[in-house]
């Protein structure tokens, strides 16, 4: 295998594995949504949003589900 080829796949495979963490934290961000009844409207487009900005939107959530229902 060439550099150029080895070079590739490790992009392509990177590229891939944030993809994988991209999905899971936007699946994570829309269920808890759900959970907690958030208008359609107030719904952010998660889809465009950096990893670290899906992060910081789980946690969040996480926190306003927290404060809601494990608290009562």
């Amino acid at each position: 295998m060439t550099t150029a080829a080895k070079l590739i796949a490790r992009g392509l495979a990177k590229g891939r594995e944030e993809g994988r963490e991209e999905g899971t934290w936007i699946g994570k961000i829309q269920l808890l949504e759900q959970l907690m009844n958030v208008p359609p409207g107030a719904k952010e487009n998660v889809e465009s949003k950096s990893l670290a900005e899906l992060e910081q939107r789980f946690a969040a959530l996480q926190r306003d589900y927290d404060a809601r229902f494990k608290n009562r």
